[in-house]
């Protein structure tokens, strides 16, 4: 009778379980229905348009079914190599179960309109829906949990990430409550399967390294909140539950965690947190321009501020914005012993205090941080926003479900003291509730929406787009079905791009899945060659960029006229830097001087040219050579008739070590190149790296208006700069940089200073401690390029050391800094003689880039004839007086009541001078008055020839170099007048000369007092020898141009004794004319020829050179202008005018990780394969392994020992980790999942079997 009483109780028990789960489904699956039908209201407009969400910032889906594959394909492989010339993949690769989810929908055929709508619905309404179901766990009642799911599927991060087009950060936000969720039932429950789900749920989750951080930080503070209520037994078992899950869930994100492990292990973790190159602290202190507290309290301050630019158009947003900040802080007050709310409420001010960065209390520990560990991997502080939603959504909830608790009770009071009509509709308990929760939503679902009305817009605010593609359905499956190994030119390159009437600008998807590997992006991380090339297609400097885009193994170039590139529509470019601008119309007039590039389809704005110089992926050459210059000189060799760049195998001495240029020196067809002034630079790199020094690490300033800047994303800006290896620092205007640095010993040690000098430059002063080491004269009255300069030696002590780099008023740019000590020095010029002792050695030269002598046509330094006015009504006096050095001095007094601004000008009549023969104005200057900020020059021209003045061309500061100086120093002021008139008069024949206005103005009208100018000099002159454009028929686009017979000259270093060969590159204008050479007390003579029929190259002779400086005289007969464009000084060698080794190779793709490689070779020759450099590529031959090295900057160079029939395996080693690693995280997965999928009874019951049998065998 008991076992059936007792059985009956058990199946009533059971009924009342299941019906109680089959409630809670039916409740779930209903919240789940609503929240989905928020999802489509919010996204309504969208889901309406037709084509994919694109265009908008960095949005990754690509528009058609095909292209997911490549999408795939990024993160299946250690190498990724559809983006310029391919990359690891990294942390790409952490979100590789993400990629696979959408290619599967692909492989369903979804294209990416249908695939882009279903993220965003499903990843909105998981967020709501996680959110409630955590909620629910903390026991908040139905509608207050409902109200926080909404919240949080709405907050700006949500916003601003969807905007943003980084939709997976949106889907790893929705799956933290779930985390915290099964976390928590996993410490409480000993039930395995909320261990695999919570396992699997961070498995998901864990796609960026920042996003483990905080997820283990997250589930570290919950476990502590967990233990605080646990004894002992019970802290051992979370801390147990804990360690096991990180266990698995690092199985599980082992296919990338391995290789990151790995990189720790080898020091190579700055790749992940910094990169290969550095960002600048500058980035991430610009990523929390809008990080004020006022913002991140109400859960804005995202850098680009999408949510904020929307919602703050209304005005009362800003009111009802801080009303959840406020109930956050109610449900503390209302709630001060309750754990849940203490929890959460730490738990949202951890995340305000950190998003806030250093605009919070951390302040100066946070930059700290940012220096000193890897912290950079946040890129912006505002990454730790998601820990202040949750706590947020919590706590509005808890204070809805109080608010909801309170008009409950009013409701029952009011049913019990006033028998009225309102309490008759009220008489039971579930009305009651259900009336009060009503309610309560309203309320608070009032101003949730409200606080978050953007949402409700149909499509963000506008800010939400799709875009039809169909355009380029055809040129994608043409390149794509092509079966040959290439890369697609994208035009117009580079990111970001702009199409016709779009909001944003925007990551271009179709140049990334472009069929084909592609070269566009052209980002800071790119290779420099990518910024070189893009800049070089907008300057035009060459005839021959089809051999430039050949080396890159670009068969095709794909153009759409209707977009544009954004890279330079901003303010500082478009105001001061017009001629820097990437314009459509500088790519077609490029394309169209190019011989060897062809058109070979049109369709609409699409245009598809075909490179006859391409060159394939994997190509043999048959010598190497190690040059010490920039990519420059790329250009320079390729109208170079005697060179041929494609079997030069160059390699850049500043990409090696020292232990690398001695392998590489012993190697077989070896020949040294040396390019301008950069033989020093061959010699620092045999020195140890250690002694090198990077500034941009230290570089802070967002602009180079405000200080020391990184070039790096000012690549638009100057042709000679982007062609430069190094990583420069720039400036504008007087600043400095410190550099830090740590000698090992005590020393004399020789700083070495590598810069640029140009007519922009002033000076660059060098100081170590209080100690000044030296300083330098960078300005030129040419462009000169870079130079390293020995500034000096000194004796310096062992420790650290801080290195003061001074700019002067003026353009400066440094490269790099070298202190090294004497002894190591020795060694280095030692090495490199015995580089060169059996070598060819070369040295080019591009002649624009010599300094040239001024011709002065007029000096004042008297300044007798000078007349000088001054307004009567606003000075009390004027003198002036002559001090040493023939400087002068003007001084007056200014009255400080005037509303304008006051000036003193000084004026002088000049004989006419020919601004054709003498275009140049200097003035040298200072002012001893800081309220005087302004000098302007009035040119007053003759057009007429009769030699009076016809207009006044002014030169009104307009640029932002021309300043007062400090009240120490001299400003040489310097610009082109000839430029200046013709701007502003274009139409004239005659520019004469006739005088000359200079304006001292005071700005600060209601400073009175005393005023000094002290002028050194004012000159009118012109350069003999002027660098001029000429288009693509000059290397580097100019040509130093005269039609007088006055000699230049320039010294060069040759570094060991032979016999050389001279060639020169030039033309006449009209008649032939007569070019002198003298070196070494040798005089050559050659015969140029009319431009008409292009510059040509002429053999000058040949000359026994001895080791050390010589000096090269170039004079013409006068007789007619003479265009001289480059030289060429080559050693004569037997060795490498030999037939050249005939080596036949194919290859074959396998995969982006893995290529065959056939060759028939006649002697030892070289592999050049131009993907990315990286030390994991390796060929395997035979049992070999070949490392590379880089070549033309950006490539492989492999050295094969072998002859006759050779097959070799060229393999990216990575990816052999990267496969452990997708075996173990699937297997883990699987495993998992099974786990979850058998029924709990089945698994019981064979561990039992298990364990009895264990027990049997023990017996």
């Amino acid at each position: 009778m008991r076992e059936e009483i007792k059985r009956k109780f058990e199946r009533k028990h059971l009924k009342r379980i299941k019906i109680r789960v089959r409630t809670g489904a039916i409740v779930n699956l209903s919240v789940f229905s609503s929240f989905l039908v928020v999802a489509l209201i919010i996204f309504r407009k969208i889901i309406l348009s037709p084509g994919v969400i694109g265009l908008v910032n960095d949005w990754f889906i690509p528009p058609f079914s095909g292209q997911f594959k490549q999408l795939f394909e990024m993160n299946w492989y250690a190498w990724y190599p559809y983006m310029d010339f391919g990359q690891r993949s990294g942390t790409l690769s952490s979100i590789l179960l993400y990629r696979m989810f959408l290619y599967l929908l692909a492989s369903l055929s979804l294209d990416g309109g249908v695939i882009s709508k279903i993220i965003v619905i499903f990843v909105s309404t998981l967020a709501g829906f996680s959110m409630f179901y955590l909620c629910r766990q903390m026991k908040i009642s139905l509608f207050p949990a409902v109200l926080s799911g909404i919240f949080y599927m709405m907050t700006p991060m949500v916003f601003d990430y969807f905007v943003g087009g980084i939709e997976f950060i949106v889907f790893i936000y929705a799956l933290m409550p779930l985390i915290i969720v099964f976390f928590g039932k996993s410490l409480e429950e000993k039930n395995y399967k909320n261990i695999i789900i919570t396992d699997i749920a961070i498995g998901l989750a864990s796609s960026l390294l920042h996003i483990i951080i905080i997820g283990v930080a997250l589930l570290l503070f919950f476990l502590l909140y967990s233990l605080q209520r646990k004894n002992g037994h019970g802290f051992l078992y979370c801390l147990k539950i804990f360690s096991i899950i990180l266990c698995i869930s690092f199985l599980i994100s082992t296919f990338w965690m391995l290789p990151l492990v790995d990189d720790v292990i080898k020091g190579r973790m700055y790749e992940w947190w910094a990169a290969a190159r550095p960002l600048p602290m500058e980035h991430y202190l610009f990523m929390e321009q809008l990080a004020y507290p006022i913002n991140i309290v109400r859960l804005i301050g995202f850098p680009a501020g999408y949510f904020l630019q929307t919602a703050s158009t209304s005005y009362h947003w800003q009111a009802v914005s801080f009303i959840p900040v406020f109930l956050a802080l109610l449900a503390l007050l209302l709630r001060p012993k309750d754990e849940k709310v203490i929890f959460f409420g730490i738990l949202a001010t951890i995340g305000i205090v950190l998003s806030a960065g250093t605009k919070g209390p951390l302040d100066g520990i946070w930059l700290w941080l940012l220096r000193e560990t890897p912290l950079r991997i946040f890129r912006e502080s505002y990454k730790w926003i998601p820990l202040a939603c949750m706590g947020y959504a919590f706590l509005l909830g808890k204070v809805s479900e109080a608010f909801q608790h309170f008009a409950f009770k009013k409701l029952i009071s009011l049913s019990l003291y006033k028998r009225n009509l309102f309490s008759s509709m009220t008489h039971s308990q579930f009305k009651k509730r259900a009336i009060a929760s009503l309610f309560t939503f309203l309320i608070f679902g009032s101003v949730v929406f409200a606080s978050s009305w953007p949402f409700l817009t149909g499509d963000l605010g506008g800010n939400m787009r799709t875009y039809n593609f169909d355009q380029y359905r055809e040129s994608w499956k043409w390149l794509y079905n092509n079966p040959k190994d290439f890369r697609v030119l994208m035009l117009p390159a580079p990111y970001p791009t702009l199409y016709p009437g779009q909001k944003y600008e925007s990551e271009d998807i179709i140049s990334h899945f472009a069929g084909k590997p592609s070269i566009y992006v052209g980002k800071i991380t790119a290779p420099q060659f990518t910024l070189f090339l893009i800049k070089t297609l907008y300057e035009n400097r060459t005839a021959y960029l089809s051999k430039l885009l050949g080396l890159a193994n670009v068969k095709y170039i794909v153009f759409d006229t209707g977009k544009i590139s954004t890279k330079t529509a901003w303010w500082i470019p478009q105001k001061y830097f017009p001629s820097a601008l990437f314009t459509n119309e500088k790519i077609i007039s490029t394309l169209n001087q190019q011989e060897s590039i062809k058109l070979i389809k049109s369709d609409g704005t699409i245009i598809i040219f075909n490179n006859t110089d391409y060159l394939p992926h994997v190509f043999p050459a048959d010598q190497i050579s190690l040059i010490a210059g920039d990519l420059s000189s790329l250009v320079s060799i390729t109208y170079m008739e005697s060179l041929k760049l494609e079997s030069l195998g160059l390699i850049y001495v500043n990409q090696l070590s020292a232990e690398d240029i001695k392998i590489l020196s012993n190697l077989p067809n070896v020949r040294i190149i040396v390019q301008d002034d950069y033989f020093l630079e061959l010699v620092l790199s045999a020195v140890p790296k250690e002694y090198i020094l990077r500034p941009i690490e230290y570089a802070v300033a967002s602009s180079p208006f405000e200080g020391w800047c990184p070039y790096a994303d000012w690549y638009w800006y100057n042709w000679y700069y982007t062609a430069e290896l190094d990583r420069l620092v720039f400036t504008f205007v007087k600043s400095n940089l410190t550099v830090p640095y740590a000698l090992k010993q005590s020393k004399d040690y020789n700083v070495y200073l590598k810069t640029y000098f140009s007519p922009r430059a002033s000076k660059i002063t060098i100081y170590d401690g209080g100690l000044k080491i030296g300083e330098i004269t960078t300005n030129a009255l040419n462009e000169l390029g870079f130079r390293w300069v020995n500034l000096d030696s000194a004796r310096l002590n062992q420790g650290d050391h801080v290195l003061k780099i001074e700019s002067g008023e003026g353009e400066n740019i440094i490269a790099s800094i070298a202190v090294v000590p004497k002894d190591v020095m020795e060694d280095a010029f030692e090495s490199v003689n015995d580089l060169v002792r059996n070598k060819q050695v070369i040295w080019l030269s591009e002649l624009e880039k010599w300094q040239v002598p001024k011709n002065i046509a007029w000096a004042q330094r008297c300044f007798d004839c000078l007349r000088w006015h001054v307004n009567p009504n606003t000075m009390k006096w004027l003198k002036s007086s002559m001090v040493e050095n023939d400087t002068f001095i003007l001084t007056a007094h200014f009255h400080g009541n005037e509303t304008v601004a006051e000036e003193v000008e000084m004026y002088t009549d000049t004989k006419p001078i020919n601004l054709r023969s003498y275009p140049y104005f200097e003035l040298s200057y200072k002012v001893q008055a800081p309220q005087v900020q302004t000098v302007a020059i009035d040119l007053y021209v003759d057009f007429t020839g009769d030699y009076v003045a016809d207009e006044i061309a002014y030169d009104w500061s307009a640029r932002p170099l021309f300043q007062v100086p400090a009240l120490s120093e001299y400003t040489c002021y310097q610009f082109n007048m000839l430029e200046e008139v013709k701007q502003r008069f274009p139409n004239n024949e005659a520019y004469n000369l006739v005088g000359v206005k200079i304006h001292f103005k005071k700005l600060n009208v209601m400073a009175d007092g005393n005023y000094n100018f002290f002028i050194k000099h004012v000159q009118v002159y012109g350069l003999p020898w002027t660098p001029s454009e000429l288009g693509v028929i000059a290397s580097h686009g100019f040509a130093t141009v005269t039609k007088h017979n006055a000699p230049i000259n320039r010294s060069l270093y040759i570094p060991k004794q032979g016999l050389y060969e001279i060639y020169l590159r030039g033309a006449s204008k009209i008649i032939d004319s007569v070019l002198t050479i003298n070196m070494s007390k040798t005089e050559f003579k050659a015969l140029l020829h009319p431009i008409s029929g292009g510059l040509h190259w002429y053999k000058v002779g040949e000359i026994t050179l001895s080791e050390g400086f010589h000096d090269v005289f170039l004079k013409t007969d006068g007789g007619d202008e003479v265009f001289l464009d480059q030289l060429l000084i080559m050693q004569t060698s037997d060795s490498l005018r030999a037939s050249p080794i005939t080596t036949s190779l194919m290859h074959e793709r396998v995969n982006p990780t893995k290529y065959l490689i056939h060759a028939n070779a006649s002697q030892p020759f070289y592999v050049i394969f131009s993907e990315a450099y990286d030390d994991s590529w390796k060929i395997h031959l035979e049992d070999d392994s070949i490392r590379g090295y880089p070549t033309y900057s950006f490539g492989n160079i492999f050295f094969i020992n072998k002859t006759g029939r050779i097959n070799m395996l060229l393999e990216y080693e990575r990816q052999k980790l990267y496969e452990v690693g997708k075996c173990i995280s699937f297997s883990s997965f699987i495993i998992l999942s099974s786990f979850l999928i058998i029924p709990s009874s089945i698994l019981k019951l064979f561990s039992k079997r298990i364990r009895s049998r264990i027990r049997h065998n023990g017996k």
